[in-house]
């Protein structure tokens, strides 16, 4: 079996489920969690690619590239799962700057500009 992109898909939507119940609320710490969960993990992932897991994704256990493990042979896909995470988590809290009615009124006009021209570049289908 190997590591396709909607493996990837099935683990945000995952991941998204576990941090939802963060991201609810009323509170400032509640809207801003999304990008303080992106910090987060994206620290934590880059800490692990600086301390061995780019050379394990690289070189595999075995130092010259082998996958022998089920894990090995997917270890690239594998291991950025965490930074599509991170994007999604971003995505979140730029979805919540732009569409969002108790900030300023230029976001929800930024908002409103998005979902126009979000309609009008999908009427141009092929």
């Amino acid at each position: 079996v190997h590591w396709n992109f909607f493996f990837t898909l099935v683990v945000m939507m995952v991941a998204g489920a576990l941090l939802s119940p963060l991201w609810r609320g009323q509170s400032v710490f509640s809207f801003w969690a999304p990008l303080l969960s992106a910090l987060c993990i994206g620290a934590c992932y880059q800490y692990a690619l600086s301390h061995g897991l780019s050379h394990y994704v690289e070189f595999g256990s075995d130092g010259r590239g082998g996958r022998d493990t089920l894990f090995s042979a997917n270890r690239e896909g594998i291991s950025s799962c965490a930074g599509y995470v991170v994007l999604y988590c971003t995505a979140v809290q730029l979805g919540r700057l732009i569409f969002t009615t108790r900030l300023a009124g230029s976001f929800s006009l930024l908002g409103k500009l998005f979902v126009y021209l979000y309609n009008l570049a999908g009427s141009f289908s092929l």
